[in-house]
């Protein structure tokens, strides 16, 4: 009888070791997902801070891709603080190319860059939004309750030149200046002024 139950109490002992070491792996490989996760979003932020001479894809990260397109999201009418008047947002857009005719077409866009004179401030990987290939960018125009708000973007289905006003929006961003941040905001009160 002893020695039953002394085999019975080193089973309980192995079998407890054995749930310890697995609880303790999945630990471990929770853990390493997350840093894998970290590592992800400091690799793709890894442009903010960095300036650049004429064009944006001198940066490394974004050499790739081409800047076609850029606005101020600082509003001269309003009294706005003067040190936010070099701020302003581009794109960085997806080409394919044919080298043998010499053409291009544009594809879409990769990056929407937040920038203070030629410092990359922030970034959004337009690809990681999931918005469908039917919506396009509306960078001017874009209201909140009626009135523009020039450190919105949005994306909206294209309308036809009669609509003055989109309401349709399906995602709206806002590009803070002083946070330095470019995050998403709900649609709620957005609406587009088509030919602003």
């Amino acid at each position: 009888m002893k020695h039953i139950s002394k085999y019975l109490l080193i089973v309980l002992f192995l079998l407890a070791c054995k749930i310890e070491n697995k609880n303790k792996s999945s630990l471990i490989a929770e853990t390493k997902e997350a840093i894998t996760q970290q590592k992800d979003t400091i690799k793709i932020k890894s442009a903010i801070g960095k300036s650049y001479n004429q064009y944006l894809h001198e940066i490394e990260e974004f050499k790739k891709y081409d800047n076609h397109g850029s606005w101020s999201i600082y509003d001269n009418f309003g009294n706005e603080n003067q040190d936010f008047k070099e701020y302003g947002l581009a794109t960085l857009d997806i080409f394919e190319r044919n080298r043998k005719e010499g053409t291009s077409i544009k594809k879409g866009i990769k990056f929407i860059v937040l920038l203070n004179s030629n410092i990359v401030i922030d970034y959004i990987d337009v690809e990681d939004l999931t918005i469908s290939e039917n919506l396009i960018l509306y960078s001017d125009g874009v209201q909140l309750n009626g009135k523009i708000d020039k450190e919105l973007f949005a994306f909206a289905p294209y309308i036809e030149e009669d609509e003055e006003i989109i309401t349709e929006v399906n995602k709206v961003y806002r590009a803070d200046k002083e946070t330095g941040k470019i995050f998403e905001i709900p649609t709620d009160g957005i609406s587009i002024i088509s030919d602003y």
